[in-house]
């Protein structure tokens, strides 16, 4: 069928140009005069008629296949009718064009006059009866189109009103409205009906464009794994955390009378942040997730916006996750996702730039957004003038932001400076959150000093859930005695009381009595640590190999890890990467992988990892592994821990190399088609690859050849296309190649090493080229170096894996590695871009970061010292050209500015007057 907004618009200009042109020519229309002597009406004619042409084009221009091109009924109809329209509009317009004012001293009153009266009026009756047979064929083709609820348009309007698009939802009403009476009554549209669906068609199609373009922008807000954390946090047991929500003194005998949470007088009349801390394990997600989705939150929330309108959004920071999972980065753009899809007409306000550029069509919705872009957006949200919205956020985890905690808090407190702007947040009680929240006691709680009565419920529910304990509780009072010395011994820590009801729930499997379990509970460690101690002592001896593997594994992945990719554990030998087949994987045999590692998996865990999926299994069928609690992570990457696991392992077994080696397999088995699927395994892979370099300092090189190879034959199998997958059209580097391929011709096409460069892979890249010939050598390096210093544009271009090194720093140093073999900063760029050095100066020249600026200093300094042309001009954003010595002294302070063109100086020809020492 044809995409839903193409088949919208071209109804609407259909239905303008019939409405249009019956009303021409049978009502008439007063003739007016134009500044070129046309009249009024030839210009509108005329603008439907480009209009209508514009739309067929796209239709008949648009690559085969595609939605818009599907040879459907719906599409064929639409298209004939559009083409006619098309016919009947260029003959009304040759008549018109008879007509046309010649003067300013004539005039007709009418021009249906003028047409009954010209000389053309059988041709003018001809395209009369066109127009009545164009308006019968449009009241049928609209019939069909909006009474069809499998139709495109129907499911668009459908999803328009899901979308609580409360103007949309009225325009579909009057459209279906007409359409319908029609319909029963068998009777053409009349003009009354036929004006007002005109209308009503045109303002759906501008809506639907406005609508397209604000989905855009939200699409490019979103980043992978955004809300994988929030559902993998546990759901409040029942009748739990409803405390927070009491008024007055937390009246419990086993607290102090004098706690209070005041979250209700917080939450009805205070800005500022209130700050929920916890130590490890007590349910501070858990209860911010609570906070989130209850309907008393909300309730209460809306007295302290009153009137205005009231937005929340919440953010889970997640130190297991991908780096948009913890960091500014990932915390702005998730909660700029989720206020801005709830009020989508502040996007105009907050993204103006992004939101031009997209309909211009320099962006696509998968433009990454930098740092500042996502920065700036949020601050004009921060302080939009709008005071008919206010907005309340949940942040979770500071703890477990992946940065310096400061800037964290710093930006938080920033946000709250806006009256329209509060915060609820949570973390460990670490000294930088205390000083920063800790002060105010009545905008914080300390939660484990509140959750003996929850932990009490859950106990007792889940024990009592069990039969064989209920019985037993019946007969002997110690059963019951059992569950407040649960509640005594967990110190407001329920993830310790979830691992210990768990075992007493096996321990009742195994016909446990009263003594027993209570012996199983005092066994018990009463700390995590030690808990965590006993559950790797008790893996069974014959396991403590695998179990190992597994954990150094998991605490290595830097994104979350699929089962398939831990599973490849099982076939490790040495070179089985290399060895396995391009092949791709048969969809049983990964099932069948799956349920056999998860069965190994809890067999040698001993609940530590746990397996999970992702909330929409339509689009990643895949199950992960993850710990069962960052703190179970932390106690594994311990210094004596982690050493003790390398101890159960062979000296071959390094978890990076493993992870490479298994991607790598996994690249092999990936389907041609799976394009989102082959941009994640390439981008771990590439990552992986860089941490041995960064971290072991070596290249795997042989992985990374293999890597090419494997990319080379699913190039040449897919034709074109392939190299999509890696980076898109818009890249501000080229990739003109079909497939990949080592091999560098005359005409550059680019290869792997150019992506190694990228990827700042530089000991991969210093052994390929210190393998050829010097001359070969110098020739590779040439015309490498704006790779090299676009490698953080391309990165961003990828999916959101663990890219936590400095891409700045590493790009210098990838310039610096290339001009050591022989690059040189004046050679023109592939395709006739500019050159290296013109790069450099005009990014200096359009950037004011301090940060930016030592680095862009110490590039220019070595691209001086290899020969950059002193007198190079490069044009401003003004279209003006400068030259370096310009953009140098207006960018850098005077010592460094003076040291550079010091360095220029020396290499500037020399006149006849400075060789003889004239000057």
């Amino acid at each position: 069928m044809l995409d839903p907004f193409t088949a919208l618009s071209l109804a609407s200009t259909v239905v303008q140009f019939v409405d249009f042109g019956s009303k021409l020519i049978k009502e008439g229309s007063e003739l007016y005069h134009s500044a070129g002597g046309a009249l009024s009406v030839n210009a509108e004619l005329e603008k439907i008629t480009l209009d209508l042409k514009e739309v067929t084009k796209k239709l008949e221009t648009a690559s085969p296949g595609t939605k818009s091109t599907e040879n459907t009924k719906e599409s064929k109809a639409l298209r004939s009718l559009a083409k006619s329209c098309s016919e009947a509009a260029d003959e009304l317009l040759e008549v018109l064009e008879d007509l046309k004012v010649k003067g300013t001293n004539r005039q007709w009153q009418s021009l249906r006059q003028a047409l009954r009266t010209s000389h053309k009026k059988d041709k003018i009756r001809e395209i009369e009866k066109k127009l009545d047979k164009l308006q019968k064929m449009l009241n049928t083709q609209l019939i069909a189109m909006m009474s069809d609820q499998q139709s495109s348009v129907i499911s668009m309007l459908r999803a328009l009103d899901e979308g609580n698009n409360s103007h949309m939802t009225q325009l579909r009403s009057e459209i279906v409205d007409v359409v319908q009476r029609t319909k029963h009554t068998k009777h053409d549209i009349n003009e009354e009906d036929f004006s007002r669906l005109s209308n009503s068609l045109a303002s759906m199609t501008q809506e639907s464009k406005t609508s397209e373009l604000n989905r855009s922008v939200l699409t490019s807000l979103c980043f992978e794994s955004m809300t994988v954390r929030h559902s993998r946090i546990a759901e409040a047991h029942a009748k739990t955390c409803e405390w927070i929500f009491e008024d007055g003194d937390h009246q419990t005998a086993e607290i102090d009378p004098q706690s209070r949470t005041r979250f209700m007088e917080w939450l009805k009349a205070d800005n500022g942040i209130y700050w929920v801390c916890g130590k490890a394990g007590s349910g501070k997600s858990t209860l911010m997730k609570y906070l989130c989705q209850n309907d008393r939150t909300m309730s209460t929330l809306k007295l302290w916006a009153g009137s205005n309108k009231l937005i929340t959004a919440s953010y889970f920071f997640w130190n297991a996750g991908v780096p948009m999972q913890k960091t500014q980065q990932g915390l702005l753009q998730s909660l700029l996702h989720e206020v801005l899809g709830k009020c989508q007409d502040l996007i105009p306000l907050v993204c103006g730039q992004r939101l031009k550029r997209i309909k211009d069509f320099q962006y696509s919705h998968s433009e990454p957004w930098s740092r500042s872009d996502i920065t700036s957006a949020f601050q004009r949200l921060v302080h939009h003038e709008l005071s008919a919205t206010k907005f309340c956020f949940f942040v979770d985890g500071l703890d477990e932001y992946d940065g310096n905690h400061e800037d964290i808090i710093r930006i938080l407190k920033s946000f709250t400076t806006s009256p329209c702007i509060k915060i609820c947040t949570s973390s460990r009680p670490w000294n930088v959150f205390v000083d920063a929240f800790g002060q105010t006691l009545e905008r914080k709680l300390h939660l484990e000093s509140l959750t003996r009565g929850d932990i009490h419920r859950y106990v007792k529910d889940l024990l009592d859930e069990h039969e064989q304990f209920i019985h037993l509780k019946g007969i002997d009072d110690c059963y019951s005695n059992l569950v407040t010395e649960i509640v005594d011994k967990a110190q407001g820590v329920f993830l310790w009381v979830f691992l210990v009801v768990r075992s007493l729930r096996k321990g009742l499997k195994e016909a446990d009595d009263i003594s027993d379990l209570q012996r199983r509970l005092r066994l018990l460690p009463a700390d995590l640590e030690t808990y965590f101690q006993h559950m790797l002592d008790s893996i069974e001896e014959c396991y403590q190999e695998q179990s190992a593997q597994i954990f150094l594994t998991a605490a290595e992945a830097g994104a979350p890890l699929s089962v398939v990719t831990l599973s490849m554990l099982d076939i490790r030998v040495t070179g089985f990467a290399q060895k396995a087949e391009i092949r791709p994987f048969d969809q049983s045999q990964i099932i069948a992988l799956e349920q056999k590692t998860r069965t190994r998996i809890n067999a040698r865990c001993k609940d530590l990892i746990e397996i999970y999926e992702r909330q929409d299994r339509s689009q990643d069928p895949k199950s992960y592994i993850g710990f069962i609690h960052r703190t179970a992570k932390d106690f594994l990457q311990t210094k004596d821990i982690n050493n003790a696991l390398k101890s159960r392992v062979t000296d071959d077994f390094e978890p990076r190399i493993f992870l490479c080696e298994a991607l790598l397999v996994q690249l092999k088995g990936i389907h041609s088609e799976s394009d989102d699927e082959c941009r994640t395994v390439i981008a771990e892979f590439i990552h992986y690859a860089r941490e041995i370099e960064l971290i072991d300092g070596f290249s795997v090189a042989e992985l990374l050849d293999e890597f090419d190879r494997v990319l080379a034959v699913h190039g040449s199998r897919t034709g074109s296309g392939w190299s999509e997958v890696i980076v898109d059209n818009k890249s501000i580097i080229p990739w003109p190649y079909v497939g990949w391929g080592s091999a560098m011709t005359e005409q550059r096409q680019v290869g792997f090493l150019d992506f190694a460069i990228h990827m700042h892979l530089h000991l991969y890249v210093a052994h390929k080229l210190d393998s050829q010939p010097v001359e070969v050598r110098r020739q590779s390096a040439r015309h490498r170096l704006l790779y090299a210093m676009a490698a953080e544009d391309y990165l961003s271009k990828l999916p959101k894996t663990v890219y936590d090194v400095d891409r700045m720093k590493a790009s210098f140093d990838m310039v610096c590695l290339l001009l050591a073999r022989g690059a040189t900063p004046n050679d023109m760029g592939f395709g006739g871009r500019p050159t290296a050095w013109a790069t450099l100066l005009r990014s200096i020249d359009n950037t004011n970061e301090a940060r930016s600026r030592q680095l862009q200093y110490e590039t220019a300094e070595q691209f001086i010292l290899h020969g950059a042309d002193p007198e190079t001009k490069v044009l401003t954003r003004d279209g003006m050209k400068i030259t370096a010595s310009e953009i140098i002294s207006e960018a850098f302070n005077s010592t460094q500015a003076q040291h550079l063109e010091s360095l220029m100086a020396e290499r500037r020809p020399r006149g006849l007057l400075q060789w003889l020492g004239w000057r």
